[in-house]
């Protein structure tokens, strides 16, 4: 059995919603025997959901294809409180579970320019997903190769050890053929390498994330706060 690394890593998980959070709590609960962690959570509300004019503009489609009303803005609060103290919650009983600390807070703005501004001071930054198809038992590791690739290939190590899978890597999608083949893995995760400083425009991020449909794990994001997006 492999010991566990007692080196303590900063783990920041953000979601724009606690049902995308919890994809990567259950992970960093199943890694956290293999990976001393320091817990924070970032839950970014969408602050263009409702638009300066509030209620009108919010519109939700429902599973049979109607377009209707969404909630008012008093509403749209209480759903984001409830949201936010549920996160809380659950992220307090992992770092209670894991001997963690921990830390919380909630922003406007857009998940992926918001959770990538906050980077600088964490070793690994996830991006939560909901994940509402069925796990192909891989994971992707992603963009290694250009760095020593240490960290990248110790949080793979600990999540194929965790889910019982297999590892997959790929290069960086650059193209719709490579997103369309990212989308079809149906990975249970997607492990992003850009420790050895590879840059990543924010809407290649967004794309990547969007194409893998499970939590995407960032490791060296803090390289990407020194460009532009």
């Amino acid at each position: 059995m492999t010991p566990p690394d007692p080196k303590r890593r900063r783990f920041l998980i953000g979601a724009a919603s606690f049902a995308d959070a919890e994809s990567v709590l259950r992970l960093a609960e199943q890694i956290s025997g293999a990976l001393a962690l320091e817990l924070g959570g970032l839950l970014i509300e969408d602050s263009n959901a409702f638009g300066d004019g509030g209620p009108p503009r919010a519109r939700v489609v429902t599973s049979t294809g109607f377009v209707v009303p969404g909630p008012s803005a008093a509403q749209a609060g209480m759903i984001a409180r409830a949201e936010a103290r549920a996160f809380r919650a659950a992220l307090s009983r992992l770092a209670a579970a894991c001997g963690s600390d921990w830390s919380f807070e909630t922003r406007a703005g857009e998940l992926v320019s918001g959770l990538i501004g906050a980077s600088r001071s964490w070793d690994l930054v996830a991006i939560g997903y909901r994940q509402t198809r069925r796990s192909s038992g891989r994971v992707i590791l992603i963009g290694a190769g250009h760095g020593d690739g240490r960290e990248a290939e110790a949080l793979v190590d600990a999540l194929v050890a965790a889910l019982g899978v297999r590892v997959e890597r790929m290069p960086q999608p650059n193209d719709v053929d490579a997103l369309n083949k990212l989308s079809r893995s149906h990975a249970a995760a997607v492990v992003l390498d850009l420790s050895g400083g590879t840059m990543m425009p924010e809407v290649e991020l967004r794309r990547l994330v969007d194409a893998a449909r499970c939590p995407v794990l960032i490791v060296g994001a803090g390289h990407q706060t020194d460009t532009a997006a």
